[in-house]
């Protein structure tokens, strides 16, 4: 910057990065008395980072407070300016910027100052940021930066998710709050404060499988703290849930698939057993039998009016058996003369 006869200049927070010039790479002034305050002045290479001309725009009228001089290597200041870098707020150390190549190409910089830096906070107390807070030193202090730190947590909101809360920031820990605490877009994520051990909820039923714990946040998806689940790909199979008889699945994670409804001990013949009847838990294959009431209870498959099973009903009930309590008496019979049995109950 080339000031002349300009009696009134105020320069605040701006930022004066690897200039060079054979005099003043920051600032050339004559006849021009400055205001210099809250400036970055640095990586200067040739001539003195600020110069002025003339005694007047020197030592006599300028006022040079609150600003960083750092590694400027003409000098940082020529000519009638004096000042020293360690007094009226003046420091000379590293401004820790975001990033600075000083390649001449600005796309690739970011002049916001790190977590930490020196810049922050510590330009003229009398001038405020937009938060209210002390400016800092450089581009992103006073009233005007576009910029701001509101929560005072030392993180701008250009990458602070939340500057409205100082425990909410890149630097933050995450813990288990269904907060992004650490800005990272991710809440809850592994590794936080507060984890617990639950089980993978795959099929999003409501319970986790048994056999892949994890540290996890409460709440967190796909991740719970019931471990019951008997098959974590299906969600229609978990403890709670309708048991479909015959299927092949126990649905309800209790005792294998459902395969005797009736609990007589006897699995239904649908599935192999021998139960006919599986609705009813007196009728199975070990029941005792009870003639003549229409009912198969033995599972036997034979005529309920047979009970001599030999293949003839009774005849006091529709049948030709004379005697079904012996099942060498029947209508089909051989008769044997002169015993005194009519075997073939022809009467």
């Amino acid at each position: 910057m080339y000031a002349y006869a300009d009696y009134d200049l105020w320069l605040l927070n701006n930022d004066f990065l690897g200039n060079s010039a054979g005099y003043g790479g920051g600032l050339y002034a004559l006849y021009a008395y400055p205001t210099f305050t809250n400036n970055l002045v640095a990586w200067t290479v040739d001539g003195a980072a600020v110069y002025a001309a003339d005694s007047y725009s020197g030592s006599y009228y300028a006022t040079v407070t609150y600003n960083d001089w750092w590694e400027n290597t003409g000098g940082d200041a020529g000519g009638y300016f004096t000042f020293l870098t360690d007094s009226d707020g003046n420091i000379a150390e590293d401004p820790d910027l975001t990033a600075i190549s000083l390649d001449g190409d600005c796309s690739n910089d970011d002049l916001v100052p790190s977590v930490g830096s020196p810049l922050i906070d510590a330009g003229d107390p009398k001038i405020l940021d937009p938060s209210g807070d002390r400016s800092d030193i450089g581009i992103y202090g006073g009233p005007d930066s576009l910029v701001q730190d509101a929560d005072a947590d030392g993180w701008y909101d250009t990458v602070d998710c939340d500057d409205a809360d100082a425990t909410i920031n890149p630097g933050a820990t995450e813990v288990c709050d269904d907060v992004d605490n650490d800005c990272d877009d991710a809440v809850d994520e592994a590794g936080a404060v507060g984890e617990t051990t639950f089980y993978e909820d795959a099929d999003g039923d409501g319970y986790g499988n048994p056999d892949s714990t994890t540290l996890a946040c409460e709440g967190s998806a796909r991740w719970v703290d019931d471990a019951s689940d008997c098959d974590d790909t299906d969600g229609d199979v978990h403890p709670g849930a309708t048991e479909i008889a015959y299927d092949g699945i126990d649905n309800d994670c209790t005792d294998g698939d459902l395969t005797d409804v009736d609990g007589d001990g006897e699995d239904s013949e649908a599935v192999g057993g021998g139960d006919c009847d599986d609705a009813d838990p007196a009728i199975h294959s070990g029941a005792t039998e009870t003639w003549y009431d229409g009912v198969d209870q033995d599972c036997s498959g034979g005529s309920d009016y047979d009970a001599d099973a030999d293949g003839d009903d009774s005849d006091a009930y529709g049948g030709g058996d004379c005697d079904d309590a012996d099942p060498a008496i029947h209508s089909g019979a051989t008769e044997t003369w002169y015993d005194g049995v009519d075997q073939d109950c022809s009467g």
